[in-house]
C-alpha cells in the first residue's frame, strides 16, 4: 500500500460543485486556492470537472484550505431549493397573548434555529417558565414588553432584542397589537422547539395590569 486512503468514488459529484461554488464565493482562481491547499493546480481541475478519485489527503487538504468541514465538501447533498411558506401554511401556536407561525426550521452540525412571525396581542401578559435556546426578536409594530421576568426590556418599532430563553421570561403589548419576527437558535440541536413547550405559555398567561 502507497499510505494513501482513497476517498469512495461517490465523493467526486459533490466535491466538484463544492469546490467550485467555494472557489467562487471566494474569488479564487484555480492557482490561487492551489497555493492556499497544497493541491496541485492540474488536480482541483480534475476535481472540479468531476474526474478522477480524490484522496481522503486530499480532502483533508482541500477542508483546510477554504476553512471549511469535511461534511461540507462531500456531502450528497444537494443545495436547498427555495422554499416557500404561505401564510396559511406555516404552524400556528397560540397562548394567550402570544401567536406564533413556524415558517422553518433548520438544523446544522451542533445547533438549529427556527424562524416565527410573531405577534403579541394586547390584554394579556405571556410568561414563559422558559425552554431551551436564545431568543432573537424584531419589532415592526408596537411596542413590546419583553425579556426576563426580572429585567423586562421595551422594544419599539424598528427594534431588535436578544436574550436567553433558559430562564422566566415575558412578553407583553404595551398599546397595539405587536408584529415581528422571532429567531430561536438552540446551541444544541438536539433542543426540543418551542413548539413542544406550547402547554407551558398557555398556562402562563397573566391579565395585564391597566
Amino acid at each position: 500500500m502507497n499510505g494513501r486512503t482513497s476517498a469512495q468514488s461517490f465523493v467526486s459529484g459533490p466535491l466538484s460543485r463544492a469546490i467550485l461554488r467555494l472557489r467562487t464565493q471566494r474569488g479564487l482562481s484555480l492557482s490561487a486556492l492551489a497555493e492556499q491547499s497544497g493541491v496541485a493546480k492540474g488536480t482541483l481541475s480534475n476535481l472540479e470537472r468531476g474526474v478522477g478519485n480524490p484522496t481522503l489527503e486530499t480532502i483533508f487538504a482541500l477542508s483546510r484550505g477554504l476553512g471549511v468541514p469535511i461534511g461540507e465538501l462531500v456531502s450528497s447533498e444537494e443545495e436547498a431549493a427555495p422554499t416557500f411558506v404561505g401564510r396559511d401554511d406555516a404552524r400556528h401556536i397560540r397562548g394567550v397573548a402570544v401567536e406564533l407561525m413556524l415558517y422553518d426550521r433548520f438544523a446544522s452540525t451542533g445547533s438549529a434555529t427556527e424562524i416565527y412571525d410573531f405577534r403579541c396581542l394586547p390584554g394579556n401578559r405571556q410568561v414563559s417558565r422558559g425552554h431551551p435556546g436564545v431568543e432573537h426578536i424584531v419589532v415592526k409594530q408596537g411596542r413590546l414588553l419583553t425579556g426576563p421576568t426580572s429585567s423586562p426590556i421595551e422594544v419599539a418599532s424598528g427594534d431588535y432584542v436578544s436574550f436567553p430563553s433558559w430562564g422566566e421570561h415575558a412578553y407583553e403589548a404595551l398599546d397595539e397589537v405587536v408584529e415581528g419576527f422571532l429567531v430561536i437558535h438552540y446551541p444544541d440541536q438536539a433542543s426540543p422547539s418551542v413548539a413542544l413547550a406550547v402547554d407551558s405559555l398557555d398556562s402562563h398567561g397573566e391579565q395585564a395590569k391597566p
